[in-house]
């Protein structure tokens, strides 16, 4: 890998101001090998030992969204149930 890469990868892992998840803004941020950003979300990105962008903690939001279907799911059979339109 070359130094280019690697400074690529912290450039553009600095340059982000909201998650690119859910878009919460920034809280955080620390350059060098060990570079990291952390979101309002408790989402965190970093370079792992490879220097390859990686999540270190996940944005819930597609926990979020995910719950949400299997609530309006089971909302629907039982309104099928009930024999609700």
């Amino acid at each position: 890998m070359t130094r280019a890469l690697v400074s690529a990868r912290e450039s553009a892992l600095l340059k982000l101001t909201r998650c690119p998840c859910c878009g919460a803004g920034r809280v955080s941020s620390s350059g060098g090998r060990a570079a990291a950003v952390a979101f309002a979300c408790n989402a965190v990105f970093g370079l792992d030992a490879n220097a390859e962008v990686m999540p270190i903690s996940v944005c819930p939001s597609g926990s979020y969204v995910a719950a949400r279907a299997l609530n309006q799911q089971a909302l629907k059979a039982v309104r099928e149930m009930a024999g609700a339109p």
